[in-house]
């Protein structure tokens, strides 16, 4: 099961409120197979669309 610690919660909450009304999209990230994300990797939405997402190649 993946668990996140509360301080990564809140920083993909906010990242999703800062891009409100667009689609927010990140990569959590840690150790590969342990279920323990240890940070958050904001990415910009390049289309700024509310309703789909497209990464942006320089991200």
């Amino acid at each position: 099961m993946l668990t996140l610690t509360r301080d990564l919660y809140d920083r993909i909450v906010e990242h999703a409120r800062a891009d409100h009304p667009d689609e927010a999209c990140g990569v959590v990230a840690g150790p590969v197979g342990s279920g323990r994300p240890e940070r958050f990797i904001p990415m910009l939405n390049a289309a700024r669309s509310p309703t789909f997402y497209e990464f942006d190649s320089a991200d």
